[in-house]
C-alpha cells in the first residue's frame, strides 16, 4: 500500500495532501483569513483541486471535517471526489487521526495517522433499469451504475461514467463556504446532487441516459458524521438493488450490532450475512472501532423491499454493506417520486478490552 501523508503548514499556508486517494488540495492562509480560535466543536476545510476537475468543469473537491477524540489527539474523516475513479464520485474517502490536540481542534499535529478508506463504494452502490425505452448497450438488470461503477460495472480504467455530478455545497453554521475555506462551527452539512444512469440505458460511447436523481446531505453533529440520501427517479424505474452504506474492512474484525443471530466478533476477511436486526456495522482492533449505522425506522432501511433473510453482510471483497434493497423482478418507484434512507460514519476509541 502506498504510503498516506497530509503535509500541513500552519504559518499562513494549509496544504493538505492524500496521495492514496489520489486527490490534492492547496490553499493559502492570511493573517485576516485564518480561522479565529475559539471553542466550536468542528473544524471543517473545503479545499479544491488546481488541476483535476469534473465533467461539469468545476473542479475536484475535499471536505475534511475534524473533531476531538482526547485530550491527545483529534480525528477527522474526509469525504470528496474520489479523482482517479471513472465516476470522480463524491465518497467518503479517509478516516484519520492526528496527535497533539488540545482543547482546541487541530489543523495538524505533530504526525497525521491514516486508519482506514479506499477507492470504493462507501454511499450506496445499486443496480437500477427504466422501464420504457431501453436504449442502452445491456438489456439487462446486473450491471452497477453509479458510485464506484463505470460503464459494465467497470470499477477502473479508460471507460465511459454512468455518474454526473450536477452540484455540491458545502455549508458551516448555515453560511455557504466558499471552497479553500477553513473554519470552526457548531454545525456543517455537505449537499451534494449527481445524475445516475441505469443498467439497461448506459453506453460505451458516454451517451447513456441519466434516469435517477441522487441527493446526498452529509451533516456532522454529535461526533456522528451522518448521511441522508435520496434517489428521485427522473422517469419510472425499477430498483433490483441498493446496498445503502458500506465500507472497506480496515480494522481486525467485524461485529454486527443489533443482530440476534451473529453478535460475535468474526475476522474482518470472513464473509458473513447476519439477520435483519443489525443497526450498525462495527470494525475494530484494540484500539479503536469504526461504525457504519443504519437507521431501521426510515425509509428504506425498514428492509420493506429486501427479499434477502439479511440487512448486513460482510463479504469475499473484504467489505461490509447494508443491503436495503434485494428484489429478483425489481421495485417498481415511479418519476418525481422519492425514495431515502439515513445513516453514517462514527468512530471511538474501543474502551472494551
Amino acid at each position: 500500500m502506498r504510503i498516506i501523508y497530509i503535509h500541513i503548514y500552519i504559518v499562513c499556508l494549509l496544504i493538505v495532501t492524500f496521495s492514496l486517494l489520489g486527490c490534492r488540495g492547496t490553499t493559502d492562509f492570511t493573517d485576516e483569513n485564518r480561522p479565529p480560535v475559539h471553542s466550536k466543536r468542528t473544524l471543517i476545510s473545503y479545499i479544491v483541486s488546481s488541476n483535476e476537475f469534473l465533467p461539469n468543469g468545476h473542479p475536484c473537491a475535499d471536505i475534511f471535517i475534524n473533531q476531538h477524540l482526547s485530550d491527545m489527539h483529534d480525528y477527522g474523516m474526509c469525504f470528496g471526489n474520489k479523482s482517479n475513479t471513472i465516476n470522480q464520485n463524491f465518497d467518503f474517502k479517509s478516516l484519520y487521526l492526528l496527535t497533539g490536540g488540545n482543547e482546541q481542534i487541530s489543523f495538524y499535529g505533530d504526525s497525521c495517522q491514516y486508519l482506514a478508506g479506499h477507492d470504493t463504494d462507501y454511499i450506496v452502490a445499486m443496480r437500477l433499469c427504466a422501464t420504457h425505452n431501453v436504449n442502452g448497450d445491456f438489456d439487462t438488470s446486473d450491471k452497477f451504475t453509479g458510485g464506484f461503477h463505470g460503464y459494465n460495472s467497470e470499477t477502473s480504467g479508460n471507460f465511459s461514467p454512468t455518474m454526473y455530478e450536477i452540484s455540491k455545497k458545502v455549508y458551516a453554521d448555515g453560511v455557504e463556504l466558499l471552497p479553500n475555506t477553513s473554519v470552526y462551527a457548531d454545525s456543517v452539512k455537505v449537499i451534494v446532487e449527481n445524475l445516475i444512469q441505469g443498467s439497461n440505458t448506459e453506453k460505451i460511447d458516454g451517451t447513456g441516459r441519466y434516469i435517477m436523481k441522487q441527493v446526498i446531505i452529509l451533516t456532522c453533529s454529535g461526533g456522528d458524521y451522518n448521511i441522508d440520501i435520496n434517489l428521485i427517479p427522473l422517469e419510472d424505474v425499477l430498483l433490483y438493488q441498493v446496498n445503502g452504506l458500506c465500507f472497506y474492512n480496515d480494522f481486525d474484525m467485524i461485529q454486527f450490532l443489533g443482530s440476534e443471530k451473529d453478535n460475535n466478533a468474526y475476522n474482518k476477511a470472513q464473509v458473513v450475512r447476519a439477520d435483519k436486526n443489525v443497526y450498525a456495522i462495527r470494525q475494530f482492533n484494540s484500539k479503536y472501532y469504526f461504525d457504519v449505522f443504519m437507521d431501521l425506522k426510515y425509509g428504506l432501511g425498514t428492509c420493506n423491499f429486501n427479499d434477502d433473510s439479511y440487512n448486513a453482510s460482510s463479504e469475499s471483497a473484504n467489505k461490509s454493506y447494508f443491503n436495503l434493497i434485494s428484489k429478483r423482478d425489481g421495485v417498481l418507484v415511479p418519476k418525481d417520486s422519492v425514495v431515502s434512507f439515513r445513516g453514517g460514519y462514527r468512530f471511538g476509541t474501543n474502551t472494551t478490552n
